[in-house]
Parts: structure tokens; C-alpha cells; sequence
């Protein structure tokens, strides 16, 4: 439970905002064959759409790192807390450069 807390203290509120809506969102089509298949008539008669979704998912996934300090601290005392947690020179040793986006 601390590891999920911590990874929503690492974002944003805009990020929650955004998360929200897609949700509500993909719940209301999962949930209304109308929205089911006007989608599917949608996505036939304007293909550049589909691009567009991907576009928006590719933006979603730019969003898995952390945004914030708080939210940083608090995945550091998530996994100090840890079942496991590193000894100090597994923390001195570790590489603590961010790698570039994918």
C-alpha cells in the first residue's frame, strides 16, 4: 500500500485531473454500446484519428515518471520502509542518473 501511495504523491494534480477523465471516459464506453459503436464508425471513416489516440497514449506514458519532490521522498521512505530495503552502500553505490525518456 505505501508503494501505491507514493507513486500517486509523485504526481501532479494536472496528472490526476487527466487520469480521471480518461478513466471516466473508458469507463462510459466500456459501458455503452452507442459510445462502442460510434466509435467504430468514427475510427473507419477518419483513420488519422487513430493516430491521434496513439499520439495521446504516447503522451500518458510520458507521465510514468515523477513529477514532484514530495512524491520522490515518499518512494524513498516507501522503499526504506520496504520489506527488503538497501544497506547504506547499496544506496552509495547506486547510480542515481535519471536515463533518458524512451
Amino acid at each position: 500500500m505505501n508503494t501505491l501511495t507514493a507513486w500517486l504523491k509523485s504526481k501532479n494534480w494536472s496528472t490526476h485531473a487527466i487520469g480521471g477523465t480518461l478513466l471516466s471516459i473508458a469507463v462510459f464506453i466500456t459501458s455503452d454500446v452507442q459510445a462502442q459503436q460510434f466509435l467504430v464508425t468514427l475510427l473507419k471513416a477518419h483513420p488519422a484519428i487513430a493516430s491521434q489516440i496513439l499520439v495521446l497514449a504516447g503522451i500518458v506514458v510520458a507521465y510514468k515518471r515523477s513529477s514532484s519532490a514530495a512524491g520522490t521522498v515518499a518512494q524513498s521512505n516507501a522503499i526504506m520502509e520496504g520489506v527488503n530495503p538497501p544497506t547504506t552502500s547499496q544506496v552509495k553505490a547506486a547510480d542515481t542518473k535519471i536515463p533518458p525518456a524512451e
